[in-house]
């Protein structure tokens, strides 16, 4: 196994209590997480288990180990206040026609419960290191989480990263399909309203980078998106430029992987797999 060089910061389960009458009374039924920068991430109850992040990427790299799988590269991306963790695995390289991609898995775990330990599909493409995070649906067959507040369970773990690694054949042949689809101008803008709740500024960012990666400027349809929604797919006649799955989802990708420093690391993992759903719309 590869060595991980990025520490992994640690919180602690601490008494709370609160002041009545001018004294602490002691909240037997909760307890704070706070992690090593003093900062509380959550009040938790008592039955809550808190699971450090070094353990999900033990347990993980035990996984890997059991079935002798040497990643191509690891690496645990950490929020700047320590509290969320995604350990990203890196297990094969793809040829997507063109394409450079690798694909592997991403696990991720929170002592302040914005996220629990889910494990997705993960892949980037190697020319301009944009990430991808996969939806259960590309899988072919689903993967439930596991809750956060129980103790990590290694057999139940060790499952899951099996279903998900399974799945990676059916990612890569998502990809290349997607390749050689395309989706109208309409659909695209439809997606991207119905997908992305997001500010303007972000959401213009997606509209330049597909314009980037496509040559299409979405802004001239969409004033005439309610007339021409009912358009599905380009066909012989039509005057409407057909849009390149695989780029316009590289273009979406890309502004999500390079302009959302601002934006909880959480919410850019769940608008990454609301991205991929746009690899298999017919």
């Amino acid at each position: 196994m590869k060595e991980i060089l990025v520490r992994l910061p640690r919180a602690f389960e601490v008494e709370v209590a609160i002041r009545r009458g001018g004294a602490w009374r002691e909240l037997s039924n909760y307890k704070a997480i706070i992690g090593e920068n003093g900062q509380v991430y959550d009040i938790v109850s008592k039955r809550y288990q808190l699971i450090q992040h070094e353990d999900i990427v033990k347990a993980v790299n035990k996984v890997l180990e059991e079935y002798d799988i040497d990643p191509l590269y690891i690496k645990p991306d950490i929020s700047i206040d320590g509290s969320k963790m995604f350990y990203n695995v890196i297990l094969k390289k793809v040829n997507v026609n063109d394409d450079k991609c690798y694909l592997g898995f991403r696990i991720t775990n929170s002592y302040d419960r914005s996220i629990g330990i889910h494990i997705n599909g993960y892949g980037m493409r190697y020319a301009c290191s944009n990430q991808m995070i996969f939806a259960n649906k590309l899988l072919g067959q689903y993967a439930k989480h596991l809750k956060p507040t129980v103790e990590l369970d290694f057999k139940k773990l060790k499952e899951k990263i099996e279903t998900v690694i399974g799945g990676l054949v059916k990612i890569e042949e998502v990809l290349i399909l997607a390749t050689k689809k395309t989706v109208s101008p309409y659909e695209l803008i439809e997606f991207i309203e119905k997908e992305f709740n997001v500010s303007n500024k972000l959401k213009m960012k997606i509209y330049f980078k597909i314009r980037q990666y496509t040559g299409v400027d979405l802004l001239e349809y969409k004033e005439k998106l309610e007339e021409m929604k009912k358009v599905k797919v380009v066909v012989d006649g039509q005057e409407i430029t057909p849009i390149n799955i695989w780029e316009a989802y590289n273009g979406i990708t890309d502004a999500l992987t390079h302009h959302t420093k601002r934006i909880d690391p959480v919410r850019v993992h769940e608008l990454q797999k609301k991205a991929s759903l746009l690899l298999i719309k017919n």
